[in-house]
């Protein structure tokens, strides 16, 4: 039986989200800032590129999850690449 209670323990543990965790990743390849991650797959799937309140919509999301934060950190600049999975544009802030 105390087998079984170490593996639920590890379980439950792998369940704790890092507090550090952002639900993304920002990468240089290039000249291109590559960002990925759950939360970017999930925000990609509720915008509609073609609705100008869509688009509005996911702007402000990549200010609000600090996207465009962490971009900058990177030494992200106007007119750069960046890339989320099959969606890629160029940068302004």
């Amino acid at each position: 039986a105390p087998v079984e209670e170490s593996v639920e323990e590890i379980v439950q543990l792998t369940k704790i989200k890092h507090p550090e965790d952002k639900g993304f990743t920002v990468e240089v390849v290039g000249r291109v800032f590559v960002v990925e991650g759950p939360s970017i797959e999930r925000l990609l799937e509720s915008v509609n590129m073609d609705d100008n309140d869509s688009l509005k919509f996911f702007q402000r999301t990549l200010h609000k999850k600090g996207i465009v934060e962490e971009l900058l950190k990177h030494g992200v600049q106007d007119g750069d690449a960046v890339k989320m999975y099959d969606l890629e544009f160029e940068f302004y802030n």
